[in-house]
């Protein structure tokens, strides 16, 4: 992939959602394209899942060509973790322990603070990659809204005291997908895994893993090269590509 250094700023109001938002900008593109908005109405989460938005969060999407094979589309979720877990350093100063939860969430006193969505989309033998960003920087969703077994939701600004303005958060952002955009081609997956394994959330604890099928407890060993997720069992290391992990079982 050709890295595109310039990138492109689309400024709302209000959206129903900054994924679906982007995905009716592929038919103009021409290079990256950043979808923001001051309010979203209904916001998607992972497998179909309601993003509760509230109103003074962060909301955006990442628009992007890709000319890489589609396999390798689910690994863009760790590159863009890594953005989002700096941008939130930045902006309180590094005093605070973020993590990256498997496979797309952050994560600070045990508390989800914000998520990524990827979603591929096929346009006239094209592949586009939107990759959306919520934050909960100052709102947080009702306890009723966390399906069962779930982290709970926090706000960074109740667990940190830092007021932290969305549009600013956008530019931050965006120059931090770059740089780990630059990562990941200039040095591999294998970088960025390295990276991401460093602010693993509940590394080397006991989770317990859904795969839809199944339940598996053992104890996290991070992400291998594909970035699945590495269980140590009694009966051996398994590895998953897809699933819920549980955490404090």
């Amino acid at each position: 992939m050709i890295l595109e250094n310039k990138t492109e700023f689309r400024i709302f109001d209000r959206l129903e959602s900054t994924n679906s938002e982007a995905a009716n900008h592929i038919a103009d593109y021409t290079q990256p394209i950043w979808i923001w908005t001051k309010n979203q109405t209904k916001g998607k989460g992972r497998s179909g899942r309601v993003w509760h938005s509230g109103s003074n969060n962060f909301f955006a999407s990442y628009l992007q060509k890709l000319d890489e094979s589609l396999s390798l589309i689910p690994l863009r979720s760790f590159v863009a973790g890594l953005a989002l877990h700096e941008t939130l350093n930045h902006f309180t100063e590094g005093k605070y322990d973020f993590y990256l939860k498997w496979p797309n969430d952050v994560v600070l006193m045990r508390k989800k603070v914000g998520g990524i969505l990827l979603e591929n989309i096929n346009s006239n033998g094209e592949n586009y990659l939107i990759t959306g960003f919520g934050v909960n920087l100052h709102e947080i969703p009702n306890s009723v809204d966390i399906p069962t077994r779930k982290l709970d939701a926090g706000g960074i600004y109740e667990l940190t005291g830092f007021d932290i303005s969305s549009r600013e958060f956008l530019d931050m952002l965006a120059e931090k997908i770059m740089k780990f955009e630059k990562t990941y081609q200039f040095k591999g997956f294998l970088r960025i895994r390295e990276l991401w394994n460093e602010h693993a959330f509940d590394l080397r604890k006991q989770i317990m893993f859904h795969n839809g099928k199944e339940e598996t407890r053992g104890t996290f060993e991070g992400i291998d090269k594909r970035g699945k997720a590495i269980i140590a069992t009694h009966q051996g290391k398994k590895s998953f590509s897809a699933g819920d992990m549980y955490f404090r079982v």
